[in-house]
């Protein structure tokens, strides 16, 4: 095997022919138990790309199928750029990838982009999340992986270099750069433009006089409520749980209330560690206990939805847990104990529902009238159903109107903080791991800089208003004299 060094370059390496090369998932055998993962891979004119292959692997279990997926296309771009321009040196690659990636490749005055690569501008954050993973991969090539299997295939030599290269040029000084220096800096970011940090303002959260105007018209279709899609409305609004955590839950995990009668205790566990619900029995009858991983591929033959490729997968964003019910799990915290009682009727409805659908998993919500029933209900189709239904009660859907599902945990830590919930309380009801994290809460709200500027204003004296409002009219004249 050709190892990496200074004399070769990566955009050298590469084979002659067009670069082709498309995101697949790979089914992989890593030893010879019966366990086989499926990961996302990049597969090329060459065959599969097998240093980014290994590091999917070896990362699955720490990073999200959606982060290893997006990796993926990150290496296909940076490979494809590499090879429209073969006769630069690797540092210029380096610079050009991480510019190019947020100016897009086309030119301004002509439209064209003679590479073919056709990119367009990105935001300055979405390009540096594409250079953070690149640096995050480049970063994992070291003398242990070389030693454990040669590198053949040209795409596979041509990264290998690409991140030789790259740690290189990171270094503090380049002559004094070897395979063991310290890799601390930041290339790829420092070749970007500098940032304009914006303050974080109001984050847009659904309008509260018509959330019930969406639970009762909004979720009846044709005269039949939707009881499945109620029941996550108010986990989101009333709860302030985050979408992705609502297709974990199983349906042993919703319970009666003991401190609230009439009120639902709904527990949110972790979707690999959490405990197994006590309905896993070993084959003489007695409670098998174990992790919520294990359970369902032993029960039900299935991997946790985080784990899973297609509509089925589901993400899991950290939540702050606890050990007060005996695993890695959190408490949903009623806004009002209304909304409990409120749940808790609509949940006894939908079971009685539920009984009658033929299921294969443990899982609470499931399809109902549409796809096959009693099948996983998914994230996508309660986005395109919320979708209607705020349209049912004549609201445009629109995330900076708040009317998309996550605008119903934003309302839901506004209204703590219209509530005068202190930040400690508000950081454990959203779950949240950092206490910055629900400092967006209290920003000043827009109907506030509206009030606070209309006292501004007034404040100026009448004859300043008058002056203003007489601005108005006359530039209201002029446009209906023209």
């Amino acid at each position: 095997m050709a190892a990496a060094n200074e004399s070769q370059s990566f955009a050298g390496i590469l084979p002659d022919d067009e670069f082709v090369a498309v995101v697949v998932t790979a089914r992989v055998k890593a030893d010879r138990t019966g366990v086989v993962v499926d990961v996302p891979a990049v597969l090329t004119s060459r065959g599969v790309v097998l240093p980014l292959l290994d590091f999917c692997c070896d990362n699955r279990e720490s990073r999200s199928l959606d982060w290893l997926e997006k990796l993926c296309r990150a290496c296909c771009q940076f490979l494809e750029f590499a090879a429209a321009h073969r006769g630069m040196s690797d540092r210029e690659i380096l610079d050009a990838f991480a510019l190019r990636r947020y100016t897009g490749t086309f030119a301004v005055d002509t439209g064209f982009d003679p590479s073919w690569l056709c990119w367009r501008p990105v935001s300055r954050e979405a390009a540096k999340r594409t250079l953070s993973q690149l640096e995050t991969f480049f970063g994992s090539f070291d003398e242990v992986r070389r030693l454990i299997r040669p590198l053949t295939a040209a795409y596979d030599l041509a990264l290998e270099q690409a991140a030789y290269s790259h740690a290189r040029e990171r270094a503090f000084l380049g002559h004094t750069w070897s395979v063991k220096s310290k890799r601390t800096s930041s290339f790829f970011s420092a070749s970007l433009p500098k940032t304009i940090n914006p303050q974080d303002g109001e984050k847009p959260a659904f309008p509260e006089d018509r959330f019930m105007d969406l639970l009762l018209r909004g979720w009846n279709v044709n005269g039949r409520p939707s009881y499945r899609d109620m029941l996550i409305t108010l986990l989101l609004n009333g709860g302030g749980v985050r979408l992705s955590e609502v297709f974990h839950l199983y349906v042993t995990d919703i319970l009666p209330s003991r401190l609230e009668p009439g009120s639902t205790l709904v527990l949110f566990h972790h979707p690999t560690e959490g405990a197994a619900p006590e309905d896993w029995l070993d084959p003489r009858g007695g409670t098998t206990t174990g992790n919520r991983r294990a359970y369902l591929k032993e029960r039900w033959g299935l991997e946790p939805r985080t784990l899973q490729r297609g509509a089925s997968h589901a993400g899991w964003k950290g939540a702050a847990m606890s050990r007060d019910f005996g695993s890695k799990a959190f408490q949903v915290h009623w806004f009002m104990p209304q909304l409990g009682v409120i749940f808790q009727h609509i949940w006894n409805r939908y079971l009685a529902d539920l009984v009658f659908l033929p299921r294969r998993h443990p899982y609470a919500f499931v399809n109902v009238r549409r796809g096959e029933p009693g099948d996983i209900y998914k994230a996508s189709a309660f986005r395109t159903a919320h979708r209607e239904a705020v349209r049912r009660i004549g609201l445009v859907p629109s995330r900076v109107q708040g009317t998309e599902p996550h605008g119903h945990r934003h309302a839901y830590g506004t209204r703590l903080h219209r509530a005068g919930v202190p930040g400690e309380s508000i950081q454990r009801f959203l779950h949240h791991l950092s206490f910055e994290s629900h400092l967006v809460y209290t920003h000043p709200f827009q109907l506030e800089v509206v009030e606070t500027l209309g006292r501004a204003a007034a404040n100026l004296g009448t004859d300043e208003v008058r002056r203003w409002n007489q601005c108005v009219d006359e530039v209201e004249y002029r446009i209906r004299k023209s």
